[in-house]
């Protein structure tokens, strides 16, 4: 019953999260989005030293990767640097990803 509680309340929390990043994209204030990105993966890892369920620490450290992208997209935004970071801003949102997806391939096997 616990473990069913625990995956509610992440999916809640993502659903929040995702809300949150669409309103903000409608807004394009990047950093709440950051806030947002690092208060859930914190949550998360939270729940997971509270559980020991292995998809949390993966879904935080896929939070953790969003956190980076957005900084990474902050910087890349500024006027006052002329370097283009959008291959590595992806490349840190996709290993972000990938790590999750990777997690939850094996916890099917």
């Amino acid at each position: 019953m616990w473990v069913s509680l625990v995956y509610v309340l992440c999916s809640l929390t993502s659903l929040a999260s995702f809300l949150a990043l669409l309103a903000v994209f409608r807004r394009a204030d990047i950093g709440y989005s950051v806030t947002r990105s690092f208060t859930t993966a914190r949550t998360l890892f939270d729940s997971y030293a509270a559980s020991g369920n292995r998809i949390l620490l993966l879904t935080g450290i896929c939070c953790l990767g969003f956190v980076a992208y957005h900084v990474l997209l902050v910087m890349d935004l500024t006027p006052l640097e002329h370097n283009d970071l959008a291959l590595g801003r992806n490349l840190v949102g996709l290993a972000g990803v990938g790590i999750l997806l990777f997690g939850l391939v094996m916890a099917r096997s």
